[in-house]
This record gives structure tokens, C-alpha cells and sequence, in this order.
């Protein structure tokens, strides 16, 4: 009796600190790989609907690049917040970034069967690696002047983005444009 008591004790420990290493882990947001202040890679990639999106005609304003999979559930768990964040904040571009082997049809669907009320791009192979990204999903904030701004490692919240961008954005009580 004794010896199968430890052996329950010593697995619910290591079930326990597991627990704990993952919360902690999930409870703080990482950056991704391509530091603040560097210029963000060039990104010119085909969208979902046939057209093609240049990171460089988004000059002067705000743009939330999401890095995501279609078979990735906390890339689809966050893609509601995306969403609200897009229609709260037409100021700023969100654009997702897929990065699927599979088909364009199939993005496509994702973005349908989520709602999704921004631009869908279809990365290519290096797309990933110019921004550092090896973990889905990653979000990068670019800033007007080109320079990326903050990023987030992991699902992110429609709050985290409203902070990120806040001193981005136009401010109505200066006269400019909301």
C-alpha cells in the first residue's frame, strides 16, 4: 500500500508541475523572432480571392499581421477576435497570413466558415522564415512607418491588439480621420 501510495503522490507531482509550466507558459506572451524597430520583411502574396496584397502599399497606416493554419484549433480560436478588432478598428489592416500547404479553396473556407472581415494571404515558403515565425499562431503589429512594432506568440485577444495599436491609430479628438 505504501509503495503504490508514492507512486500516486510522485505522478500526480509531475502531472501538477506540468500543469503549472504550461499555465505559466500560456500566461505569458513571447515575442516572435524579428525584433521591434527592424523594418518588416517584404511580404507580397496572393489573397484568397485572386488579387495580391503588398505590405508596402500599407505605408502610413497600422497593419496586425496574423501568422495562422487552417489546421491549427488556436489559430481558429482566435480568429473571432480578429474579426470584432477589424470592425472596431477599420483604421487599422489586419491581414491573416496562412500558412497552409494545402489549397486556396481551402483557406477560403476557413475564412468563410469564421466570418473573417479582413484580407487572406497565401504565404510562400520563405514567409515564415523572413519573419521569424516558428510557432502558429504569431502576431506582429506594424507600425505606420514600416518598422515592426510589437508580436505575440500564441492566441491573442481583442483587448491585446486594441493596447498594441492604441498609439497607432488616428486620435479623433485631433481633428484626423477615425
Amino acid at each position: 500500500m505504501k509503495r503504490s501510495n508514492w507512486r500516486t503522490r510522485l505522478i500526480q507531482g509531475v502531472v501538477l508541475a506540468a500543469a503549472v509550466a504550461v499555465v505559466f507558459s500560456l500566461s505569458r506572451q513571447r515575442e516572435a523572432g524579428v525584433p521591434p524597430g527592424t523594418a518588416a520583411p517584404a511580404l507580397a502574396l496572393p489573397t484568397i480571392d485572386g488579387g495580391r496584397l503588398d505590405l508596402a502599399t500599407l505605408h502610413g497606416r497600422p497593419v496586425v499581421l496574423n501568422f495562422f493554419a487552417t489546421w491549427c484549433p488556436p489559430c481558429a480560436a482566435e480568429m473571432g477576435e480578429l474579426t470584432a478588432f477589424q470592425s472596431a478598428h477599420p483604421e487599422v489592416t489586419v491581414v491573416g497570413v496562412a500558412l497552409d500547404s494545402g489549397s486556396a479553396a481551402q483557406v477560403r473556407e476557413f475564412a468563410r466558415r469564421h466570418g473573417l472581415n479582413f484580407k487572406v494571404v497565401l504565404a510562400d515558403e520563405g514567409t515564415a522564415a523572413r519573419y521569424g515565425v516558428s510557432v502558429l499562431p504569431t502576431t506582429y503589429v506594424v507600425q505606420p512607418d514600416g518598422r515592426l512594432g510589437r508580436s505575440f506568440v500564441g492566441p491573442i485577444v481583442e483587448r491585446t491588439l486594441v493596447r498594441a495599436t492604441a498609439d497607432l491609430r488616428p486620435s479623433c479628438a485631433t481633428g484626423e480621420a477615425c
